[in-house]
């Protein structure tokens, strides 16, 4: 699991907790790579913190922000799994839907969700659906 980080201090801990439940019995081994992009807020610490108190998490940390794209394949460089999982930190996507992809991956090279119930602010919202039809 890759979770690129940008000032998410108020979401890290969901996310984290959210990954741990769905995968809790599921999947006996896998990694969350975290990938600090450079926050200003207080995400540095929490994620020192997560890994500190779990092995199962990876932290990177940018010294500034190079951008959701830098991040992901960072996670991916420093990532050890055979399958990777990527999920926003902002909280608009549910871990369990990690499961449901990955029944989908024995046929596929790639697996791929979609949004449905976004919660951003229109004009986001806007430039992800120019996003997703380029």
């Amino acid at each position: 699991m890759i979770s690129p980080v940008y000032n998410d201090e108020r979401n890290i801990h969901d996310l984290y907790s959210g990954i741990k439940e769905a995968l809790k019995d599921k999947i006996e081994s896998y990694e969350i790579v975290l990938v600090n992009d450079g926050s200003r807020d207080g995400s540095t610490r929490l994620l020192n913190e997560l890994a500190q108190s779990d092995k199962t998490v990876k932290v990177i940390h940018f010294d500034k922000s190079y951008g959701k794209t830098a991040a992901i394949w960072a996670g991916i460089k420093n990532s050890c799994g055979e399958l990777i999982a990527l999920m926003d930190a902002d909280l608009q996507s549910d871990p369990r839907d990690i499961l449901k992809m990955m029944s989908f991956i024995q046929n596929n090279d790639f697996v791929n969700g979609r949004r449905e119930d976004w919660k951003d602010f229109m004009a986001k919202k806007w430039i992800l659906r120019m996003e997703n039809r380029f």
